[in-house]
């Protein structure tokens, strides 16, 4: 039941050097007594897309995203697109949502 999760700072009675969770899925950095961040879950996302679990895609995503979130999960790292291609790509997607848009424009 989700209407009972809390953030992860709201227990203030806890001591900050307190480790709380499932020992696997804990990150190297909290083990080592730095403090929770949002990399947390980045960690723990990064770690399931290198077993190859990825998370649902939802119904209706676009076609073009839905490539580009394949490619970025690609066990291979060297196969997936760095940040600069990514960018490159959203771009492309810009500029054609502009052209289109231009284009429907003309043919009123």
């Amino acid at each position: 039941d989700l209407g009972l999760c809390k953030p992860v700072n709201y227990f203030q009675s806890f001591k900050n050097n307190d480790i709380y969770g499932v020992l696997p899925f804990v990150t190297p950095e909290v083990l080592r007594g730095q403090p929770y961040t949002l990399a947390t879950h980045d960690f723990q996302l990064s770690l399931d897309i290198c077993k190859g679990k990825c998370p649902k895609i939802i119904e209706n995503t676009s076609q073009c995203y839905i490539d580009l979130m394949k490619k970025c999960w690609n066990i291979n790292p060297l196969k997936r697109p760095t940040a600069t291609e990514i960018k490159k790509i959203i771009e492309n997607w810009k500029k054609n949502i502009t052209i289109n848009n231009f284009n429907k424009e003309l043919k009123k």
